[in-house]
């Protein structure tokens, strides 16, 4: 199934784990109108890690990634 997420504000999160300081999605995910501002993922994807090689899709209209961080790769998007 996919998930969708619309006016929605993911703000000064952490990962627990090694990814995803904001959101770590294993499907398809359909956003709108959403901000990802100073998360910080641990390890790959600081704002949004979409996991799953060549399966997790990711449909993005009207969003904002800013501040985020990640201490290998992606800041924004991994």
């Amino acid at each position: 199934g996919a998930a969708t997420v619309v006016n929605s504000r993911f703000e000064n999160n952490r990962s627990r784990g090694t990814t995803g300081g904001g959101l770590h999605a294993q499907t398809t995910l359909w956003m709108t109108d959403t901000l990802f501002l100073n998360n910080r993922g641990n390890n790959k994807g600081g704002g949004l890690y979409l996991h799953g090689a060549g399966t997790a899709t990711a449909w993005l209209v009207n969003v904002l990634l800013a501040g985020n961080q990640s201490n290998v790769a992606g800041n924004a998007i991994y």
